[in-house]
């Protein structure tokens, strides 16, 4: 912010200052004189721990200067300053003040339809449905696995068996083999794979970390894909007879959808590299002697992804959010005027017809084809329902129950479970078991509810994060923003198998505004239209809540807070200050993410927050914690669970943060205290507050709850926090978040008193995720995972 002198004599302005290498930043207040521009300091620079945290309320407030120009008002920590120019002295301005807000209450979440043992239901998303080049059979699919149904009337079939994650198929062009990837989390493999439908043979073609889709060179001897490692991507082709990889190009984490012209002789892929929202579809000549650059055969006036070229390049179709465009291909580049929105679903699951007439995409769980030329939209109806497995009838043996009610553990007791619930807990005098009933004796030991993670961005396209979770007791996971249709599958999956999966509580997309520069996450939202729209399509394809995020401008977050008011969804909001945490709750919004890095939330916002009975995620671990932990205690990367269940990759890409840079201690243990003490203050004024880690380490949900114990909240309220008061944050208080007969048997089994020291919830022997039991130490994977997985 600049201001100008009212003497005209000089400039006032903030220059932003790194504190110790990340954010937040803390700001010097400046006067450059006209015309020479001599920069002076007005305020002094303090460099000591938890005085240079209290500078931290410099970032933020606006300041004005006085029509004398001998004066500058502004705000910090909840008052008013008068500072004197051009000394830099400071003296306070004493007032009080009583402030009004009319506000809209937040929407109570809706009930969510939970597992029901023994049922069968329709799947809820289908993906990836690819016609054989013959048109005769169609393959996607569901719930994390590839279905095959021929278009004669049979039913859908599995094409394979076993437990494995299956993805991103694609049909050779002669339809003789099928390309996809195949991914086992409890063996560490990543893989891209080749079937065989003649002889029955599958062989591993590559291995890694791949994007979502593939792609056939038209003479059937390449396969192109995109894969990264850490913040590098690129485009790839490997040779089937040898197995040879070669780098066709870089590119961005921009759904780049590489694939070939029909004569191989051009690569096309999505990119963005100026980082900003807008991507274009970009072609690069192959058989050039020296090395081509990529040029942009696209120009829109909004963003382009998941661009794909017919085999005949007469058409080009692309994804703009969720909708599908097309244009015919021939003067470039392709401009606005050019194109036409084809679908208004659909456009993370469409691929050309063998013939190149009509698209195939699916959207929920019904899969169409659609003329290019002009027409209506075909279904082709999906027959599949997912069975959903009962587990046997457990019988668990001397186990002390957590009751919040009673403020402690009971004493030994039995507690019998019978189709995913907890059929009675107490005495086995006079009860009768079913034959099959297992038994478990859990030699005294401690249980209670299944925790939840309630910030955690799982994606679908990096699966196999969820044996981690219920190896760490998260039989639930809140996902604040992530890929629409992968959740659902990963729902599917969850509901449809007795897999480690935990429960799925998902908002879809962030709603962002349009210049932002993320992929799979993102939803950019350009007008008021756009943003009830997709609220109702939100609403449509599964989501529990919005979630909206801090660039969207406001008008724009009020067109989705009516709407998903009107359709009864929760909105979570996203704070980087009072500002937004205030403009959030007067909205009506249900939670607020986040802590913020510049601004201290002060007594009246925690009155606001309470009273409004809006919902508090501070995700500590991700602002500081987590870093100050490891800082201090190094050995917690080198526990042995943690290396076992967190690819090598994301350890180094940790420890390179920004995050991890070292500081001053003072500097960084002063912030860190402040953060603390908003915590501290906020469960006494009653805020509702939730425990989440917005981070991949798994483990880091316990580290969460050792810094709400940090904060001075006791050990059992913290409990609460993450199971109780989670599972009403969801809408599922009457199937989750206590132990209770009738409820679902989703509970860990701990060796040692969590009450006594909040790190013992990290002391897990058993996990049950609906009456299915796991043993943390079988989900291990056999050995600790390579760099590359």
């Amino acid at each position: 912010r600049v201001v100008a002198s009212p003497t005209g004599d000089g400039l006032y302005c903030r220059r932003p200052l790194p504190l110790f290498g990340f954010t937040p930043q803390r700001e010097d207040l400046l006067f450059l004189p006209l015309p020479d521009g001599t920069e002076r300091r007005l305020l002094p620079v303090s460099r000591t721990g938890r005085e240079w945290s209290r500078r931290w309320e410099w970032w933020g407030p606006r300041f004005a200067v006085a029509a004398d120009n001998k004066s500058l008002y502004l705000g910090e920590a909840g008052r008013l300053w008068k500072i004197a120019l051009p000394s830099g002295v400071r003296e306070p301005i004493a007032f009080s003040a009583q402030v009004k807000l009319e506000i809209q209450d937040p929407v109570p979440p809706s009930t969510p339809v939970l597992t029901v043992a023994g049922s069968s239901a329709p799947v809820r998303i289908v993906m990836s449905p690819r016609l054989s080049p013959d048109g005769r059979r169609l393959i996607f699919v569901a719930a994390g696995y590839l279905w095959l149904q021929t278009l004669d009337g049979g039913e859908a079939e599995r094409l394979f068996q076993g437990s494995a994650l299956e993805w991103a198929l694609a049909f050779s062009p002669d339809g003789r083999q099928l390309a996809f990837v195949y991914i086992d989390p409890r063996q560490r493999k990543r893989e891209i794979s080749v079937f065989n439908f003649e002889s029955g043979q599958t062989r591993t073609l590559a291995s890694g970390l791949f994007d979502w889709d593939l792609s056939w060179s038209r003479d059937g001897q390449r396969l192109v894909f995109a894969e990264w490692e850490g913040d590098t991507h690129r485009v790839v082709a490997v040779n089937l007879s040898d197995g040879k990889k070669e780098t066709l190009a870089d590119t961005s984490s921009w759904e780049p959808r590489p694939h070939l012209s029909a004569d191989g002789q051009l690569l096309y892929f999505s990119a963005n590299p100026t980082g900003t929202g807008l991507g274009a579809l970009y072609r690069l000549p192959l058989n050039e002697k020296e090395k081509a650059k990529p040029e942009p055969i696209t120009q829109l006036a909004r963003h382009l992804s998941d661009a794909l070229v017919s085999t005949d390049g007469k058409w080009l179709a692309f994804r703009l959010n969720m909708e599908i465009w097309v244009a015919p291909l021939g003067t470039e580049p392709v401009r606005e005027e050019d194109v036409r929105r084809l679908s208004r679903e659909g456009g993370k699951a469409f691929a050309f017809s063998p013939d190149g007439s009509a698209l195939i995409y699916a959207a929920g769980n019904r899969v169409w084809r659609h003329p290019l030329a002009g027409g209506e939209r075909e279904e082709i109806p999906i027959r599949l329902e997912l069975p959903r497995p009962t587990p046997p009838p457990l019988l668990v043996r001397r186990v002390r129950v957590l009751d919040f009610a009673a403020g402690g553990f009971g004493v030994e007791t039995s507690m019998f479970i019978e189709e995913g619930r907890i059929r009675w807990m107490g005495s086995e005098r006079g009860r009768e078991l079913p034959r099959e009933t297992v038994i478990l004796d859990a030699g005294g030991r401690y249980a209670i509810p299944g925790l939840f993670d309630m910030h955690a961005h799982t994606q679908y396209i990096r699966a196999g994060d969820e044996e981690p979770f219920l190896a760490y007791g998260v039989t639930s996971v809140r996902n604040p923003g992530g890929w629409l249709p992968g959740l659902n599958a990963v729902a599917d999956r969850s509901q449809a198998t007795n897999q480690p999966v935990p429960r799925y509580f998902f908002a879809g997309g962030i709603f962002h505004g349009t210049n932002w520069p993320w992929r799979v996450l993102s939803l950019r939202i350009y007008d008021e239209e756009d943003a009830r729209t997709y609220v109702r399509r939100w609403k449509d394809w599964g989501a529990h809540f919005i979630k909206a995020y801090l660039d969207l401008s406001w008008p724009l977050q009020r067109a989705v807070a009516e709407e998903a008011r009107r359709l009864g969804l929760p909105v979570a909001g996203h704070i980087e200050g009072v500002l937004l945490a205030t403009k959030s709750v007067t909205l009506g919004y249900a939670s607020l993410e986040h802590i913020p890095n510049s601004n201290r939330l002060y007594d009246d916002v925690l009155q606001m927050l309470a009273l409004a009975g809006t919902r508090w995620c501070p995700t500590l671990g991700v602002r500081k914690g987590n870093a100050l932990l490891v800082r201090d205690e190094p050995e917690r990367l080198a526990d042995a669970k943690f290396r076992a269940f967190t690819p090598e990759w994301r350890i180094r890409l940790f420890q390179a943060s920004k995050t991890m840079k070292r500081a001053g201690d003072k500097a960084v243990r002063g912030y860190w205290m402040e953060k603390l003490a908003s915590i501290r203050a906020a469960h006494r004024r009653g805020v509702k507050l939730l425990a989440g880690t917005d981070t991949p380490f798994r483990s880091s949900l316990h580290w969460e709850l050792e810094y709400f114990v940090q904060a001075g909240i006791p050990p059992l309220e913290v409990l609460r926090i993450a199971t109780q008061e989670a599972a009403a944050a969801v809408g599922a208080e009457d199937d989750l978040g206590t132990l209770k007969p009738g409820k679902l048997a989703d509970l860990l089994l701990l060796d040692a008193n969590p009450l006594e020291d909040i790190k013992n919830t990290q002391t897990i022997w058993r996990v049950l995720k609906g009456g299915w039991l796991f043993d943390p130490d079988e989900l291990r994977p056999p050995e600790s995972p390579s760099s590359d997985q």
